[in-house]
């Protein structure tokens, strides 16, 4: 039934919305006086570090230009870093049931 499928997302969502605390402009106000580093390790350390481990081959990026071999970017990076807390930020939890196709090409 509709109503139950529409309590149950909501449901879903607000248990697992990881960004919950950092939605409101007064939070993020606060947030964004914290330093930088602090604001990072909120972000991979806490917040989504188990994501970032599951998926860590899709955001390690190897600096092509770089003189030095095997180097990546990291948080220290700033294009890395801000690229990291907008897709991390806009993130958003969704539980769909199995088989269900999300993109029909």
């Amino acid at each position: 039934d509709l109503k139950n499928r529409i309590e149950d997302h909501f449901k879903y969502k607000w248990e697992h919305d990881k960004n919950q605390a950092l939605r409101m402009n007064e939070d993020l106000e606060i947030f964004f006086q914290i330093p930088e580093e602090i604001q990072d390790s909120i972000y991979h350390k806490f917040l989504f570090s188990i994501f970032l481990k599951d998926f860590k081959k899709y955001f390690t990026f190897e600096k092509k230009l770089s003189l030095i071999k095997c180097n990546f970017y990291s948080w220290r990076d700033n294009v890395y870093r801000e690229f990291m807390t907008e897709m991390l930020s806009s993130m958003e939890p969704r539980r769909e049931t199995k088989n269900t196709i999300l993109i029909d090409e």
